[in-house]
């Protein structure tokens, strides 16, 4: 690999806060380009900053100095042709950066990871694991940033989760930040691909997939030997995820699971007796997402959980203490604290609202000085956008379903008469739609569309039944729910009838070309992004780690053909009696590019109006080049043809 690494003067003008106020129409390209900062992690003592920076056309690693940010340019790390996917502090001086870049692997266009570190000034630079070995055919894309612990009270070291034989049976291995050496902590049992460590750094917990089993291990204090804690199908769908393991009680560890009650919450589970001991938190109506714990001490401080944004059952005061002192200054947005100095007097706060991009903020805690940073969308920075409105309605079957409802800049909510409307289910279809900003949807309502994204049976963060209501039902149940909820906005007097396009990324691109073939009466148009088209040529993927018994039980079942062929558009190209785009990009490691040819040769036969556009070398997530532009100049003239 070849490193660049320099100063640019430039970049530091990112300190700088823009400001604009037009209500006009705002320029395509401020909505299409990937956040302009992410990732921001503090060194552990709070001198350095780093943050992963979006420059023409890729990601870099970009380091602070923030005691002498005044007289020092900030430093660059570029790693030519990689592009920065992560960063994580070691200790005060040293970084681990996690590179990406496309590899072609037989049939599919994977993505490679490759760990590196430098020093906070860019010097001893260092791959780890850059062996040239192929693992095989389907696993070697995995090698790269397995980081399972930073180990706080070993500064030379941090542990890893690597196996360049078999993917399924990972092992610990502690790495030698400084000198790349590799030491093997444990080997992995089949089935785990997973480890949680105690405050030593010692393994105590493996979990992960063996055939059609979820398996979880635990190793006792004081012993060499694996016990199996329990070994369950999968078609359970249970969650069982160990966060923490308790600095005071090593037999106690904090599990977040689903399998006490229909939702996720956090758990005290004794190993020893493998059983649950105690309910920390838990909504009764939304899954736990995230828990919130001190790197040093690992004591648990917050759980997350999303309503319609990210709400926090706070279990230790400090973290609200400090939010309070802050929220008064920037009461229009919401506030995270992204990450915090050993000593608590740095803080990184991410302050963000359904209509304003996200911004980020230092606090200086000793002088109580909250500091501007830098934007995620300048150039949308002060401009008029969009708030977001949570909705629900019953589906056809009585089962209650939320939504979100974003009306043009100007207008009132609900709108004063039906507007030309977007339906936009999201991708996953394991996944969620929240309140929070969304360029596309802002792109979409600064051009005058009313846009509804429906968070269909089978979404998460609802519970268990929720989303198991949605399994197998693809272009079925789940379609039928977004069906209803257009009807329901159209029977609201907030769509108009004869102006709907519905338009969705990968399984929402499913979800769109399905729409045209199930409802063609109900839309205008349909969009299909990186989406799926034929489910049997999906589940007979080259990449069988993701789609074997992922496809059978989410996707559907092999044993009924009829319904994947009744379900899969490439073979309902007939039914279709509106205009198509089909748009996907060409290194589409998630969904094949096929996946899209074979709909426009299906459409093409059945003589139907389509447009058909290959995005040039972008993936599946189109953050890279000018793979983002150029679809949403596609949508904007297609909308705009069929919409107006």
């Amino acid at each position: 690999m070849r490193y660049l690494i320099f100063h640019i003067v430039v970049w530091s003008a990112l300190f700088l806060v823009t400001a604009g106020s037009s209500a006009d129409l705002l320029p395509l390209e401020s909505f299409a380009i990937p956040p302009q900062f992410n990732s921001v992690t503090l060194s552990p003592d709070g001198r350095y900053l780093g943050v992963k920076a979006y420059r023409d056309d890729r990601f870099y690693a970009v380091i602070y100095d923030l005691d002498n940010i005044e007289s020092t340019k900030p430093l660059v790390i570029a790693t030519d042709p990689w592009s920065v996917v992560d960063l994580k502090w070691a200790n005060s001086e040293r970084i681990l950066i996690t590179v990406e870049h496309s590899v072609q692997n037989f049939r599919w266009n994977l993505y490679a990871n490759q760990l590196t570190a430098f020093d906070a000034d860019g010097s001893n630079a260092l791959v780890f694991m850059s062996t040239g070995k192929k693992a095989s055919p389907r696993f070697d894309v995995f090698l790269g940033d397995n980081i399972v612990d930073m180990l706080p009270d070993d500064p030379n070291h941090v542990l890893i989760s690597w196996n360049p034989d078999d993917f399924k049976k990972q092992r610990l291995y502690k790495l030698n930040i400084y000198t790349s050496k590799l030491t093997l902590v444990q080997s992995g049992k089949r089935g785990t691909q997973s480890w949680l460590v105690d405050r030593e750094g010692k393994a105590r917990i493996g979990t992960g997939i063996d055939g059609n089993k979820f398996k979880a291990f635990q190793r006792p204090v004081n012993s060499k030997r694996w016990q199996l804690l329990f070994n369950v199908p999968l078609e359970d769908r249970r969650l069982f995820k160990p966060v923490l393991i308790d600095a005071e009680d090593p037999d106690i560890a904090y599990v977040l699971s689903d399998f006490e009650a229909n939702t996720i919450g956090l758990y005290k589970y004794r190993l020893s007796s493998a059983s649950f001991v105690e309910e920390i938190f838990r909504h009764p109506d939304f899954d736990v997402s995230n828990v919130t714990f001190d790197r040093n001490n690992k004591k648990i401080q917050g759980v997350s959980f999303v309503r319609s944004n990210l709400e926090t059952k706070w279990l230790d005061p400090t973290e609200p203490a400090l939010l309070a002192k802050i929220r008064d200054r920037l009461p229009e947005y919401g506030l995270l604290i992204i990450d915090k100095s050993e000593d608590y007097k740095r803080i990184v706060i991410y302050a963000s609202a359904s209509d304003r991009p996200a911004r980020y903020y230092l606090y200086e805690q000793e002088q109580d000085q909250l500091r501007f940073f830098a934007h995620t969308y300048p150039e949308l920075d002060g401009k008029p956008l969009s708030t977001v409105q949570e909705v629900t309605y019953q589906a056809r079957d009585d089962l209650e379903i939320a939504a979100f409802v974003s009306v043009p800049v100007g207008e009132s909510y609900p709108p004063s008469a039906p507007l030309p409307t977007v339906i936009l289910p999201h991708g996953g279809p394991a996944a969620r739609d929240f309140a929070g900003f969304d360029p596309l949807v802002q792109f979409l309502t600064n051009r005058g569309y009313l846009v509804l994204q429906v968070n269909f049976r089978g979404s998460s963060g609802y519970g268990r039944k929720f989303r198991m209501a949605g399994e197998r039902q693809w272009g079925q149940a789940m379609q039928d729910d977004i069906t209803d909820g257009t009807q329901w906005l159209v029977d609201q007097g907030m769509a108009d009838p004869d102006r709907i396009c519905i338009v969705g990324g990968s399984y929402g691109g499913y979800a769109a070309l399905m729409g045209a073939v199930k409802t063609p009466d109900l839309f205008q148009c349909a969009v299909s992004i990186n989406g799926v088209s034929d489910m049997q040529a999906m589940m007979t993927s080259n990449n069988r780690f993701y789609f074997g018994w992922v496809a059978n039980s989410y996707i559907g079942d092999w044993s009924d053909r009829a319904m994947l062929k009744e379900n899969s558009p490439t073979n309902r190209a007939a039914d279709i009696r509106i205009p198509v785009l089909l748009a996907h990009s060409t290194k589409d490691s998630v969904v094949k590019f096929s996946q899209s040819e074979k709909m426009a040769k299906a459409l093409k036969k059945a003589g139907k109006e389509y447009r058909f556009l290959p995005l040039e070398n972008g993936d599946h997530s189109m953050l890279l080049g000018d793979v983002r532009p150029e679809l949403y100049r596609a949508l904007e003239t297609f909308l705009g043809e069929h919409l107006h």
